[in-house]
């Protein structure tokens, strides 16, 4: 039965056995479609010719949930499978199109810098076509800002944007938030220090850019005009892979700061650009 519904062995359970009933349980989050729809008369046949197994006329399959589409007369196979792939297609055409974005850092949450950030941001998404909320200051907390992309991808957030935090210090944690949320991440070093001053607790100065099913977080630098340098460098590539987004804004800070090798030898306290 597991192989009628194309699934791996292990996954399909059976979990009780009477005189007229077969249970089964089916171990998975997810179920395409397409395995189970009209799929009543095999999964019989299956069950059929198991050895001790006698089918009476009436048999037939129940279901709950979405395996109740195994049920379904197999002329309505094609039209259904092509109406879900059309709203599937439409509800990640539409999570796709809602960004928040999140500024960070203590400086920004105390009124010490004006954030300019996501005012820019939300104005250049907004006229691209994007839904955009504007979410709260993120603290410098790595269980803060994994807890808030958490919630975003919950809320159906297809793109989560970041800015600041991507820096040297231990209190810059975007960067690792992000990595251990997502599935697929990129975090390419800008610069990496020869020589780090205790300022700097971490070997170098990355951006980040991660994918967790459809859901895209990119780690934005916090300086306003590295911003809009590293936005005007990804603005075409927001469907792109996370090492692609991820590279092109390393690239444009590399040359922004005059470091085209990645590497920089520190003489003093400020010898680095701000995270």
């Amino acid at each position: 039965m597991a192989s009628c519904l194309q699934l791996p062995q292990e996954r399909v359970i059976v979990i009780d056995v009477r005189e007229d009933e077969v249970a089964l349980d089916v171990l998975l989050h997810e179920l395409p479609a397409e395995a189970v729809v009209g799929r009543e008369s095999q999964l019989l046949s299956a069950l059929g010719a198991v050895k001790g197994v006698t089918l009476a006329r009436d048999a037939r399959v129940s279901a709950d949930g979405v395996l109740g589409l195994i049920a379904l007369p197999q002329e309505m196979r094609s039209e259904l499978l092509e109406k879900s792939g059309r709203m599937g297609q439409d509800i990640t055409q539409r999570v796709r199109q809602r960004v928040i974005l999140f500024p960070t850092g203590s400086e920004v949450m105390k009124g010490m810098i004006e954030d300019t950030n996501t005012p820019y941001l939300a104005d250049e998404l907004e006229r691209m076509g994007y839904r955009v909320k504007r979410g709260p200051i993120l603290p410098d907390d790595v269980d803060a800002v994994i807890g808030a992309f958490n919630r975003a991808i919950e809320e159906g957030y297809g793109l989560v944007m970041t800015t600041g935090g991507v820096g040297a210090e231990d209190k810059d944690v975007n960067v690792e938030a992000m990595e251990a949320v997502c599935d697929q991440v990129a975090a390419p070093y800008v610069v990496r220090f020869e020589r780090p001053s205790h300022r700097h607790q971490k070997p170098g100065i990355r951006v980040g850019c991660g994918r967790i099913g459809i859901t895209t977080i990119v780690n934005l630098p916090g300086p306003h005009d590295e911003v809009v340098s590293c936005f005007e460098a990804i603005r075409t590539l927001l469907d792109a892979s996370p090492p692609m987004i991820a590279a092109a804004m390393a690239h444009t800070l590399r040359d922004k700061w005059g470091h085209p090798d990645g590497h920089l030898k520190e003489h003093g306290h400020d010898a680095a650009p701000s995270g």
